[in-house]
């Protein structure tokens, strides 16, 4: 009896489910709801015309949601593609330093700012024991869009008048996400891409001016966690940072141009998910 108890023991256990095997699949074919916090650190400088005198500079935080999905599956005979597509949006105060052009006079103000983002990438990942490790190498389309409203500002007794910006450009990125199983039911992450910038624009709105910035290279890293509360429910979390730098437009016929800014992106985010 005792024999025959081992057996039926040790066949339940060999044709039972690996739950650590499936727990990045598991990771990676997610609908996913995010609360989002953004860290916005922008700033602008004259390299060819005051000899990188600092302009204008933007600080401060907005709050967000995001929305994802992706997936990890066979293609036309092809196993583990992987995709994913995502969607965020966050809005809130910075603190605002800038002034006329040459930075001859400066005021602090306060702008009202909202992005939007949006992307997709197509990759093929890369299994490694037995599953519990993974890297996929992928190639990512992103379209950022920063709006923001600068507030009027007081200099000397007399009033120096804000406006409505809004940049925008898409770029092309390639990128690695390495993760790691490290419990059946925790994931860990890291992501890095680098990529180009293509399109880039500032759009004034007191002037309805359009400005043509020099296209840029970007970077990001990102860390995460994704913890299964059982197959379907999951909780995570995630950090990442992106920087970009705009090359300045070209003299507009009234004297105006943009000049070359940098913007670094640090967003912070907690979420739910539904594993299909």
């Amino acid at each position: 009896m005792s024999k025959l108890f081992a057996l039926a023991s040790l066949a339940c256990l060999c044709t039972a489910p690996v739950y650590a095997n499936d727990a990045i699949l598991n990771a990676n074919n997610l609908i996913d709801v995010d609360a989002v916090s953004q860290n916005l650190n922008y700033r602008e400088n004259y390299d060819s015309v005051q000899t990188g005198a600092l302009y204008d500079t933007e600080h401060g935080n907005q709050a967000g949601i995001a929305l994802s999905t992706s997936s990890q599956t066979y293609v036309m005979g092809i196993a583990d593609v992987y995709a994913k597509a995502w969607l965020q949006y966050t809005n809130g105060k910075t603190n605002y330093s800038g002034g006329q052009l040459g930075g001859a006079v400066q005021y602090t103000s306060k702008t009202y700012d909202n992005t939007l983002d949006l992307g997709y990438r197509l990759g093929k990942g890369l299994v490694f024991d037995a599953r519990a490790l993974q890297l996929t190498p992928y190639l990512s389309y992103d379209y950022h869009r920063w709006g923001r409203s600068i507030q009027n500002g007081v200099y000397n007794n007399q009033t120096l008048y804000g406006g409505d910006e809004t940049y925008s450009h898409s770029s092309i990125s390639l990128g690695l996400l390495g993760q790691w199983a490290v419990t059946d039911r925790l994931v860990l992450s890291a992501d890095g891409s680098y990529g180009t910038a293509f399109a880039s624009t500032m759009s004034a709105g007191n002037t309805q001016d359009t400005y043509a910035l020099g296209n840029h290279h970007l970077t990001s890293v990102a860390f995460g966690a994704d913890y299964a509360l059982n197959r379907n429910l999951h909780l995570n979390a995630s950090y990442s940072v992106t920087q970009s730098n705009y090359g300045s437009s070209a003299l507009q016929s009234d004297g105006s141009l943009e000049p070359n800014s940098t913007t670094r992106l640090g967003v912070a985010s907690i979420g739910v998910g539904y594993a299909f």
